[in-house]
């Protein structure tokens, strides 16, 4: 991930208001994770995990004083491609 990108998914987040300290410590430093993730959408609590389907692609931010993870959906914050934004997710 190069630094523009990061700076551009930084922007996204201040605008969405998500500029509240950490959830854990109270700490206000924050680094975006490089990379991206994708959380899977289960249609059943059955135990059983199935991998592909639908998923929400997210971006984290760490706390950089206790590590704290946050999850952030891209589409959500604008980060998306428009084909990829869809009206159900």
């Amino acid at each position: 991930m190069n630094k523009q990108l990061m700076d551009e998914i930084v922007a996204k987040l201040q605008k969405a208001g998500a500029t509240q300290p950490c959830h854990r410590c109270g700490a206000s430093e924050f680094t975006v994770v490089e990379g991206f993730t994708h959380i899977y959408v289960q249609d059943a609590i059955s135990g059983n995990v199935k991998i592909g389907g639908l998923s929400v692609p997210v971006t984290h931010v760490a706390c950089t004083s206790c590590g704290a993870l946050t999850a952030h959906a891209l589409g959500a914050i604008g980060m998306l491609p428009e084909e990829d934004q869809t009206d159900d997710g």
